[in-house]
This record gives C-alpha cells, structure tokens and sequence, in this order.
C-alpha cells in the first residue's frame, strides 16, 4: 500500500472527508470509528 493510500484510509482522514461531504460530527465520528475498527485493520493485516 503506497503512503498516499494509507494516508487516504487513515481513519481521522476518513472522518475530516466525510465532514467534507458536510456529513454532520455526531455522524461521521461514529463512521470513522467503524472504519478504524472494522476496515483498516483489513487493509493493514499482516503489518505489525
């Protein structure tokens, strides 16, 4: 994974581009944290 495609799945990156799209904070906070947990550790597996 190239560095400007963890920046882009980066979860806080995740929740400032939802705001972005003017998805409201008591939204997208809980979104990006289902990213964090849920996704990013798909893409990341196998890194540690």
């Amino acid at each position: 994974m190239s560095d400007h495609q963890q920046h882009a799945a980066n979860g806080l990156h995740v929740y400032c581009r939802l705001r972005d799209l003017l998805v409201p904070r008591f939204l997208a906070r809980p979104l990006a944290w289902c990213w964090e947990c849920l996704v990013h550790p798909l893409l990341y597996r196998g890194r540690e």
